[in-house]
């Protein structure tokens, strides 16, 4: 674990020697990220900080030589300036928030890691498990408003060695901890940016554990969750009961499909039936969408509230405070 840990702090300081070559962005009114144009929606000029002082600090006496490149050659601090850009009108990196001018920027984001861990699972067959937390922060620069949120993400991936030999198998061992830890990072940094969409539909982030969520679905006495297993193609179907009676982790693949699946039903038309959700308690803000006109937007947000309702526990609340606050910020 500590060599994992000296590897991951080394990722993010190497990564960090390149943002002052990378410091500005001149943008229009959209931007391209992973080839996909995106309309930008807020009109406001962000200046992102990224603290080299206290990640040098961290890597006091470690030494190790590797560096993670992002996909298409962005190092981390310009990768999540990228994300950035697909939302604001303008971002620049800065080396720490004193060298910041207020009057030229409207708002102030910075992140911080809480935690990475890996683990081999105990099932059979056993699954590599990385998982990565942290917390990112937006400071509007004239209201002094702070709006901060937490992503946890979990990478799971079948355990696989193709070496007998004990040399080669660890280091067959550290390059899959290496690129598994990438992909949690790109989720990481995704699955903040789905967050300033502020979208109702799921992401991985948005389940505590996809398991749980499994297996509460196979709980079909209970009507919501007989009704949703209803609501999956049959090949999904099949793959969740198998997953449920084999008792393993559930695996990228399938956990993707399942999160579509979910979406879709949350697209199609209400879910709410006055029996199906006898018993389970409603939260004021399902209650006041309850009794809203029941377009698409506030259809899909209701659905959303209804399954962390009826799931209580094991969905991540959703909060569209984030995407409001921001729509109201002025330039």
């Amino acid at each position: 674990m500590g060599k994992f840990i000296q590897v991951i702090i080394s990722i993010i300081i190497l990564s960090i020697s390149g943002c002052v070559e990378n410091s500005t962005i001149v943008v229009s009114g959209k931007t391209i990220l992973n080839n996909i144009e995106v309309e930008k929606r807020y009109p406001l000029r962000v200046a992102l900080v990224v603290d080299k002082k206290s990640l040098s600090d961290l890597k006091e006496g470690m030494q190790t030589d590797t560096k993670y490149i992002f996909p298409s050659g962005r190092i981390m601090p310009v990768y999540y300036r990228d994300i950035l850009d697909r939302h604001f009108e303008y971002v620049e990196i800065f080396p720490e928030e004193s060298s910041v001018s207020k009057d030229k920027f409207d708002l102030t984001a910075s992140m911080q890691v809480d935690g990475f861990s890996y683990e081999i699972s105990g099932s059979s067959p056993p699954y590599w498990v990385v998982r990565i937390s942290g917390t990112f922060f937006i400071k509007s620069n004239n209201i002094q408003k702070t709006l901060s949120r937490k992503v946890i993400v979990q990478v799971v991936e079948p355990y696989f060695l193709d070496t007998s030999d004990p040399k080669q198998a660890a280091e067959q061992k550290y390059n899959t901890i290496n690129s598994l830890t990438g992909t949690a990072i790109n989720q990481f940094f995704f699955e903040f940016s789905k967050m300033l969409n502020g979208s109702p539909l799921f992401s991985k982030g948005d389940f505590k554990d996809l398991n749980a969520v499994v297996n509460l679905l196979m709980d079909t006495k209970k009507p919501v969750s007989a009704y949703l297993l209803q609501q999956f193609s049959e090949e999904l179907k099949k793959r969740v009961i198998n997953a449920y009676y084999a008792k393993t982790l559930i695996a990228e693949g399938l956990a993707a499909d399942l999160i579509n699946e979910i979406n879709a039903a949350l697209k199609r038309g209400s879910i709410y039936d006055k029996k199906r959700f006898e018993g389970i308690v409603l939260s004021e803000g399902t209650k006041e969408l309850l009794n809203k006109p029941p377009d698409e937007k506030n259809r899909i947000s209701l659905n959303r509230l209804l399954l962390e309702d009826a799931f209580a526990g094991h969905i991540e609340k959703y909060d569209p405070v984030l995407y409001e606050t921001l729509s109201r910020f002025k330039p």
